[in-house]
């Protein structure tokens, strides 16, 4: 499985009997356990490894082992597997990051690191890392989120690095620090004494002490090259001419030593050998399949008892690895005598099929260059494999098989042409467009027949194909051709296809909710999620529940909105039928929502969690076309607190992550961005946004766009410069279209904020009976909504426009005396009248004929609609 831990890798193999024991190294490796990493950088063969694995036996500490090979190059790949080695020491060292890898989601690098790192922090026991073979790692995005970790190691851990060759890491920085132990290729060649042992003792070669000093003068302490040596001397009666033969660099001593060892070799075990050399690790049932023969279990313990460079990786002896240094070897003789490796890998890819294992049974078949088969693999997996795997394993996939094959087959074009829509539609296009071709000429009797392994899949791929050209329709504004392809799917899938159903039903809310029938969509998508629930596809109802909660939102219905997202959270925590610590792919974004929601209330700190929340979750937890949301939420918020530029970073960055989708964009980054330069007075810049996006107030404004027209409202009221060229009753106008369109819509969210700007704009036209009137609507829907942030927000705006503007009193064609003002700031307070009258030294009647007065002047009738104007008007605080 894509996802699939190999343990053995996560392991440090079995020591051999007889080894020579370093005392003086292992010394220093102590000694370098107060720094951050350990260098252990030689040539093949320098007994790097065995010297860690000897040493890590002694620690006192924890330890963690990771054996690497060339497939975790890939980033993701690679950071999966190290933090599942962390793991092996204790579940607490990687509790929150393990949640970011097993996602499809590729995840950010340096959120995940940060995580990795938060993680080792908390868990606080000291414990020390060994990273096996690193020099197969050729990816500087590996080394630069390796080095990022090292830098970064909180006090209790600690880095060894095994490798060939120095990695691409900032060495010379922690060298001068003094924070890296390092033992390079002299420091690990054999002593006298050492290569005396090895020889005598683990090698039971019988030897003359001028014998042995030659050997290893010749080899210059090489532990690899002495060993290949004794293999080639042992049954030797000539050993002292063989040893005076033994000369040469050290690749030349290799090559010879090795082709001495396989020519000592029956005719059989070479051939074994070097079938089997294809392979990244053994095991008896496999090598048999690859060779042809049935004795592969017997021949690789043989193997083990004979040195031949094999290491068993568990310790019942069911898994093996060649040396990779012997393994090179032997594939470099392979394709000499067999010419091609082809048909070992395809009896490889057989095997893996056998066992289920999809993704080793697809690497070979592409490494044979059968790239039927492997096409054939894909189809046959795929659809199943989806629900659990990354989309960027379907991806490698695609990218080695010729275009050719993919375009042949509808099914794989389909798929990726779905796959592709988050990040490529023009891509995704073509190969929609291929998929379609195929189907066409398939069900006219045009073509060929149709290349396939999974006649389920292809039975199903109209439909698919449709769900994605509905998509990408919406994703290019065209809500018709939503409805059109999400009808077409809905024709084409079976009743009992529930969640690819469902997902059309959903892409028919959408194209309501663009065309601003938010009743529609909200109840279109409702039964999209009640379609998916029958699959349980947990996955696929979060995001459905997800776009159900923000129409709910649309149409003002907070609670209502909140209930839905923890219904689904609820679900998604509550059901657990997932393994380890995943997290459904978008529930990080339902917190986004949640956050969203609690900042509509007013609850700034609780919106603050459920945004902690969901970065905890972490990236792969959430949708690639929701993941601009976040900064959104957070820039609202940083804004309230009077953080203004960093506000506008986060802003920058929503709009770097923002995709293209069938959503509706109805509140854009761009709308977000303006209000915060109307909070900071950059009201040229807002201007020039306005020019941008082409804003009128004559304009015919659609639903999606009404978020920017409302921004261009607040624009105009925050300049009096305008309101004496009679831009007023132009403003007055659009938002009473606004208003009509929004309350037949019944949009309440939108409703609320338009009644509250109509307000502030009769008062500024000098209608204020009328303001008064609006604000109290205003007022009664939103405590029955629960926007309350709302108000906060138009008191602050409404003391700005009146500062800005003539003084409040002539606005309203008389000024408050003191004393009213005084009676006023009493009555925004809880004091009942006998308490104010007392608080003022004055009668009963007295202060009803100030209340009075101040009625009049404001032109309310009742003491809550004075106080909320006199808030509007900036009056009082």
């Amino acid at each position: 499985m894509p996802d699939t831990i190999l343990a053995s890798k996560l392991y440090r193999p079995p020591l051999r009997q007889g080894r020579v024991f370093r005392r003086d190294l292992i010394e220093r490796l102590n000694a370098g356990l107060h720094g951050r990493l350990t260098l252990v950088s030689a040539p093949a063969g320098f007994g790097k490894s065995t010297l860690i694995n000897e040493w890590m036996g002694q620690w006192e500490c924890a330890g963690a082992w990771l054996s690497l090979e060339a497939a975790d190059a890939e980033t993701l790949r690679f950071i999966r597997y190290l933090v599942a080695a962390l793991t092996t020491i204790d579940k607490r060292c990687t509790a929150r990051t393990m949640a970011l890898l097993q996602s499809s989601q590729l995840p950010a690098m340096e959120t995940i690191l940060t995580g990795l790192l938060n993680d080792l922090t908390a868990f606080g026991a000291e414990f020390a890392l060994v990273l096996d073979d690193y020099h197969v790692i050729d990816q500087e995005e590996v080394d630069t989120a390796l080095g990022f970790l090292i830098e970064r190691l909180p006090a209790n851990a600690h880095v060894v690095i095994c490798t060939r060759e120095d990695p691409g890491i900032p060495l010379a920085r922690w060298r001068v620090r003094g924070e890296m132990t390092e033992l390079r290729a002299p420091d690990l060649r054999f002593s006298t004494a050492e290569a005396a042992e090895f020889l005598s003792h683990t090698m039971q070669l019988n030897l003359r002490e001028a014998d042995i000093q030659a050997l290893k003068t010749r080899t210059e302490g090489w532990i690899a090259g002495l060993q290949m040596a004794a293999l080639s001397l042992q049954g030797r009666d000539d050993s002292e001419a063989f040893i005076q033969a033994f000369t040469g660099s050290h690749r030349f001593v290799m090559d010879y030593l090795v082709e001495e060892v396989l020519q000592q070799q029956s005719a059989s075990l070479c051939s074994f050998l070097l079938q089997t050399s294809i392979l990244e690790r053994l095991s008896g049932d496999l090598c048999d399949a690859v060779t042809g023969q049935t004795n592969g279990r017997q021949v690789l313990r043989s193997l083990e008892q004979l040195n031949l460079f094999v290491i068993p990786l568990d310790d019942e002896r069911r898994w093996y690895r060649y040396h990779h240094l012997f393994a090179e070897v032997l594939q470099t003789r392979l394709q000499a005598e067999y010419e091609s490796s082809a048909l070992q890998h395809l009896r490889a890819s057989v095997w893996f099929e056998q066992q289920d294992d999809f993704e080793d049974a697809i690497h070979h078949a592409l490494r044979a260059f059968d790239y039927e088969r492997a096409a054939d693999l894909v189809e046959c997996c795929w659809p199943t494999l989806r629900l659990i795997a990354s989309e960027h394993l379907f991806l490698n996939w695609m990218q080695q098989l010729p275009d050719a094959v993919i375009r042949n087959r509808p099914v794989l074009s389909g798929y990726f042409g779905l796959i592709l829509l988050s990040t490529d539609l023009d891509r995704a296009d073509s190969y929609l467009s291929t998929a379609e071709t195929r189907i066409l000429s398939m069900d006219t009797g045009q073509a060929e027949a149709v290349c396939t392994s999974n006649q389920l899949a292809l039975a199903q791929i109209p439909g698919i194909v449709a769900i994605g050209r509905a998509y990408y329709a919406g994703a290019t504004g065209d809500f018709a051709g939503i409805i059109e392809y999400a009808h077409r799917a809905l024709e084409s899938l079976p009743e009992q296809d529930s969640v690819w159903r469902g997902s059309a039903g959903v892409l028919l809310g959408l194209a309501q909710w663009n065309m601003g029938d938010v009743i529609a969509a909200r109840q279109a998508i409702s039964d999209g999620v009640a379609s998916m629930k029958v699959s349980m596809d947990i996955s696929a109802i979060i995001s459905a529940s997800y776009l159900q909660a923000e129409t709910e939102m649309a149409l003002g219905r907070l609670q209502q909105a909140y209930e839905t997202c923890q219904s689904v959270l609820q679900q998604a925590f509550g059901q657990r039928d997932w393994e380890g610590d995943w997290v459904p792919q978008g529930t990080a974004d339902v917190h986004v929502l949640v956050s969203e929601i609690l900042l509509e209330r007013g609850e700034l700190q609780a919106a603050i969690e459920q945004l902690n929340r969901s970065r905890e979750l972490g990236e792969p937890a959430g949708l690639l076309e929701s993941r601009h949301r976040w900064y959104i939420v957070m820039a609202r918020i940083r804004q309230i607190q009077g953080q203004f530029a960093d506000a506008g970073e986060l802003l920058v960055q929503a709009a770097q992550l923002q995709l293209a989708g069938p959503a509706p964009d109805v509140r854009p980054v761009s709308a977000w961005q303006a209000r915060l330069w109307l909070a900071q007075g950059m009201f040229r810049r807002v201007a020039d946004w306005a020019d941008s996006v082409g804003l009128q107030l004559s304009d015919d404004i659609p639903y999606p766009r009404e978020f920017e027209y409302l921004t261009l409202a607040r624009w105009y009221l925050l300049q009096p410069e305008r309101w004496q060229q009679g831009t007023l009753v132009d403003l007055q106008a659009m938002l009473s279209r606004m208003r009509q369109a929004a309350e037949a819509g019944k949009r309440d969210g939108s409703f609320i904020e338009i009644l509250w700007l109509q307000s502030l704009t009769q008062r500024l036209a000098g209608q204020p009976q009328l303001a008064a009137q609006t604000s109290t609507r205003a007022m009664s829907l939103v405590h029955q909504a629960g926007y309350l942030a709302i108000t906060a927000e138009f008191e602050s705006l409404a003391t700005v426009i009146m500062t800005t503007a003539a003084p409040a009193g002539q606005l309203l064609g008389e000024s408050l005396s003191e004393r009213e003002l005084e009676v006023l700031t009493l009555l925004a307070g809880d004091l009942s009248g006998p308490q104010i009258a007392d608080r003022l030294f004055v009668s009963l009647n007295t202060l009803r004929t100030h209340t009075k007065n101040i009625y009049q002047k404001l032109d309310v009738n009742n003491r809550r609609a004075a106080v909320t104007l006199a808030r509007q008007l900036g009056l009082i605080s």
